[in-house]
């Protein structure tokens, strides 16, 4: 509901602007579908989460399970969120977001980070919707990080992401699974654990708040992760 009241709030301002040739846009940025639609512009949309290919990806009885909870509890902002876009539809004539598209509004071009390989139902997909995968080069995040302590050994890396590392059990199990073995274990704690809490570490296991994680996988045999967006 948040997304559609700033819509409403920074579109006169949007609007004003020179008029581009085309558009690009977050499909979590509803204001983009909006400016599009309205000014009549050919529009792009990059999706950096999995894109909604159909309903039957939540239709399972095993994700019905996690999600159900989820829509249940956000029911009063879901309705709220659907008469905002269809407040701003009916304002400015034109077609309003429906409460699947509020994280994936649609486009005329649509660029998926996420692999197809990744998303349930992607052969359903909208014709407009291409799986381009990973965009990045191969140019190192941090050339000073070093991985001399390898030594050869195959490498194990461990990451909760960003968000949701604040239960540092994972990471201890890790160690304990871990210790005096033939691999070497690389843990990235995130802010929410401090490495030091780990007091002394056997030679094949290191801990750091931070690391740079694509030059990491770069060298990992083994990534045990949350299953982040930006860890897929």
């Amino acid at each position: 509901a948040g997304r559609l009241t700033t819509t409403g709030e920074i579109l006169p301002e949007l609007l004003e602007q020179e008029q581009p040739d085309y558009i690009i846009y977050d499909g979590m940025c509803p204001w983009g579908y909006f400016v599009g639609q309205i000014l009549k512009l050919p529009t792009v949309v990059s999706y950096a989460l999995m894109p909604l290919t159909s309903v039957r990806a939540i239709m399972h009885p095993l994700k019905l399970k996690v999600v159900a909870p989820v829509i249940v509890g956000d029911m009063s902002a879901g309705i709220k969120s659907s008469r905002k876009s269809q407040a701003l539809g009916k304002q400015y004539g034109v077609k309003a977001l429906g409460t699947a598209e509020f994280l994936n509004a649609p486009a005329d071009l649509g660029i998926s980070y996420p692999s197809a390989y990744f998303v349930p139902y992607a052969q359903k997909a909208p014709a407009y919707l291409h799986f381009v995968g990973r965009v990045l080069d191969d140019t190192l995040q941090d050339p000073s990080f070093s991985f001399d302590a390898v030594k050869g050994r195959k490498l194990i890396y461990v990451s909760l992401g960003t968000l949701n590392n604040q239960d540092p059990s994972l990471f201890h199990d890790c160690v304990g699974a871990f210790r005096d073995s033939q691999y070497y274990v690389l843990i990235s704690t995130g802010k929410g654990t401090d490495p030091a809490s780990f007091g002394g570490l056997p030679e094949n296991i290191a801990v750091y708040s931070w690391v740079p994680q694509l030059d990491v996988l770069r060298r990992a045999d083994m990534f045990i992760t949350h299953g982040g967006l930006g860890s897929i």
